[in-house]
């Protein structure tokens, strides 16, 4: 091992909460052995955004909920719970959370040992999206990984490099196995997913969304909770609620148009699911949102932002 060519560690990222955090290797050096720099699990803030143009390190995330946007290489996609990827040297990458459902995660950063022995057939390559269903399995050997980190053991480093192997052979296994099935799996997820956005206005219940998905609805209920959402009533509540804010915000309509025009036939329903959510009525959440506005924004020109 040469030290004293070595490169030195950014730091992770501030913009997270409830981070779980180990540091083993402060600087990338030239090692037989693979050697792990750090890992950790850490909930995104709404404003999470990290562009890296050739991170020194190999790094292995993989998102437990909620949802993003990843470029990598090149290619951009939608993340969503399940995705794995992997980066490090020479690839440029830019990811961001989605302030509304801000990602849960787990990393793994990594050096050393002989890239052909380690990425060998099968195995993640760096630049390369994977999409999984084992989410618990994984997540609970990045605790271990993460646990053994942050010990005093003298074999830290030994074990953490354990973990890091088994975590991506069960990868390849996760992934691999029945991959038909599993990418199945994610579309009829995003379908529901996307048929609840634009039609929340609409959809009153489950018995509506399995019809209109063409899914039965015990499966649907399944399909959320494999992924780690909220339930099908929840994540349609959330969408109401978001679409509610957005029609507070720009025009002067009547509470009780905005509550109908969001699916809620009963206006007091509304302002109690609202209230809950926001920890204040319709009325009052408007009028406060109002008053923070510099310059005051008129009626009339609110309605046509």
């Amino acid at each position: 091992m040469d030290r004293f060519d070595s490169t030195l560690i950014p730091p992770t990222s501030r913009q997270v909460v409830d981070a779980v955090l180990c540091h083993l290797e402060p600087r990338v050096y030239k090692s037989r052995r693979i050697r792990i720099a750090g890992a950790g699990r850490e909930r995104c803030r709404e404003d999470y955004l990290i562009e890296r143009s050739n991170h020194p390190c190999f790094t292995l995330e993989l998102v437990v909920s909620g949802k993003g946007t990843l470029e990598l290489g090149g290619a951009k996609l939608a993340l969503l719970p399940g995705h794995l990827f992997l980066y490090g040297p020479g690839i440029r990458f830019t990811m961001r959370t989605d302030p509304h459902a801000p990602m849960l995660k787990y990393f793994v950063e990594f050096f050393g040992g002989r890239p052909a022995e380690l990425f060998h057939s099968g195995i993640i390559q760096p630049g390369e999206v994977r999409r999984l269903t084992d989410i618990e399995h994984l997540s609970e050997l990045c605790d271990r990984l993460i646990a053994a980190g942050r010990g005093r053991s003298p074999h830290q480093q030994a074990i953490c490099e354990a973990y890091l192997r088994l975590l991506l052979i069960k990868t390849t296994e996760a992934t691999s196995h029945d991959r038909k099935s599993s990418v199945q799996l994610l579309e009829n997820l995003e379908r529901c997913r996307s048929l609840i956005e634009k039609n929340c206005h609409d959809i009153f219940n489950l018995r509506t969304l399995s019809r209109l998905a063409h899914l039965d609805a015990s499966y649907i209920c399944r399909l959320f909770k494999q992924f780690k959402l909220p339930s099908p009533h929840r994540y349609l509540n959330q969408c109401r609620m978001n679409r509610a804010v957005e029609i507070l915000l720009t025009t002067d309509r009547p509470i009780k148009w905005v509550a109908a025009s969001v699916g809620y036939l009963d206006p007091l329903h509304f302002s109690r699911n609202f209230r809950r959510q926001f920890g204040c009525s319709p009325r009052d959440f408007r009028e406060t949102s109002v008053n923070r506005r510099s310059p005051r924004v008129s009626g009339s020109a609110r309605e046509k932002v």
